[in-house]
C-alpha cells in the first residue's frame, strides 16, 4: 500500500503514540505488531512515522527472505543514517566494530564474525549518542524473515534497556509466527519487565473501504453495491481491497478475487522474472534438484 492510501486504525495509532510516550519516560520498549500479509502493517507504521516527524526520529528497516539476506539487514538499514550522521558531525564512535558493521563493502562473512556482545554494546552507545534529547522510533518490518542475530539484538536491547528512549516496532506476518518463535518465547519475560506490548491488526470495516476508494479516485464508482462487493471479495484486507479498487478505476470490473493484485504485481516484474514465476507455478514450493 502507498503511504498516501491509509484509513482508520485510529486505535492502533493511539496505542503506538502511548508506547512512544512510555519509551520517552521509561526507556526501551518493543511493540510486536502481528497481522496477515496485506493487512496494512507497513502502512500503519509509515503513517505513524509521519505523525511523529516533528518530535521524534523515525527509522525503518525491512528484512529479506532469510535464505538470501545479509546479516542484520533490517537493523543495518534502519540505523545506518544515524551512524552516517554521527560521522558527518565529527563524532566518530570509539567502537571499532561499528565501522565494519556499517561499511558499504563489509562482507557478510565479516559481519557474521563480529563478536555480538561487543557489537551490541557499540550499537547501544550509538543510539545513546544519536538520541540528542528526542525519542527514537525504529520500525523493523517483516521480522518473519529476520536472521537470528537481529532477534538476539532485540533481546539484548530489552534485557539491558538502553539509556536512550527508543521504541522498537517489530512487524511480522501472523501466519508465519513460527519464524519469530525466538521473540515469542521471550515475550512473557519482556512483558513482566514492562518492556513489551503486542498489537494485532484486523480487517477493515465496510465504511472504511469507502474512504479508501475516495483516496484512489474521489469521483470513482463507490456506490453501496460496489463497496459491498469489494468488502465481500477482499474480506476487508486493505491491500487486496486497494488493488481491486484500482482495477475497477482502470475498467477491470470482472476480475476474480485477487486477480487484479496478482496481475498488477507480476506485470511490474522483468520478463526473466515472469518466466521464472511461470516455472515456479508448475514446480510448486518443494521439488528435487533432479
Amino acid at each position: 500500500m502507498s503511504d498516501t492510501i491509509f484509513t482508520n486504525r485510529q486505535n492502533e495509532l493511539h496505542t503506538l503514540r502511548q508506547e512512544l510516550d512510555l519509551a520517552g519516560n521509561q526507556g526501551t520498549r518493543l511493540v510486536l505488531l502481528a497481522a496477515p500479509a496485506g493487512m496494512g502493517k507497513t502502512a500503519l507504521c509509515q503513517h505513524f512515522g509521519h505523525t511523529i516527524a516533528t518530535e521524534a526520529h523515525f527509522a525503518i528497516g525491512r528484512s529479506w527472505d532469510n535464505r538470501a539476506a545479509a546479516p542484520y539487514h533490517a537493523l543495518r538499514q534502519a540505523l545506518t543514517p544515524l551512524y552516517r550522521q554521527q560521522q558527518s558531525e565529527g563524532s566518530p564512535s570509539s567502537n571499532p566494530y561499528l565501522e565494519t558493521f556499517f561499511a558499504n563493502k563489509g562482507s557478510n562473512h565479516q559481519i557474521e564474525a563480529l563478536p555480538a556482545d561487543l557489537l551490541f554494546h557499540g550499537l547501544a552507545e550509538l543510539l545513546d549518542s544519536a538520541n540528542a534529547g528526542r525519542p527514537l522510533c525504529v520500525f523493523l518490518d517483516d521480522l518473519q524473515w529476520a536472521d537470528e542475530s537481529t532477534l538476539q539484538w532485540l533481546d539484548f536491547a530489552l534485557c539491558q534497556p538502553l539509556a536512550a528512549p527508543v521504541l522498537w516496532i517489530g512487524a511480522y506476518r501472523s501466519e508465519e509466527a513460527a519464524s519469530v518463535a525466538f521473540l515469542l518465547d521471550r515475550s512473557e519475560r519482556w512483558a513482566r519487565a514492562g518492556r513489551l506490548s503486542e498489537l494485532r491488526l484486523y480487517p477493515l470495516e465496510r465504511e472504511h473501504l469507502i474512504d479508501l476508494g475516495r483516496q484512489i479516485d474521489a469521483n470513482g464508482p463507490w456506490d453501496e453495491q460496489t463497496i459491498e462487493a469489494i468488502h465481500q471479495s477482499s474480506g476487508g484486507l486493505p491491500l487486496l481491497a486497494v488493488e481491486e479498487m484500482r482495477g475497477i478505476v482502470q475498467g477491470q470490473r470482472d476480475l476474480p478475487q485477487g486477480q487484479a493484485l496478482i496481475r498488477h504485481k507480476l506485470g511490474r516484474l522483468p520478463e526473466d522474472d515472469r518466466e521464472l514465476m511461470r516455472q515456479a507455478a508448475v514446480l510448486g514450493e518443494r521439488f528435487s534438484i533432479e
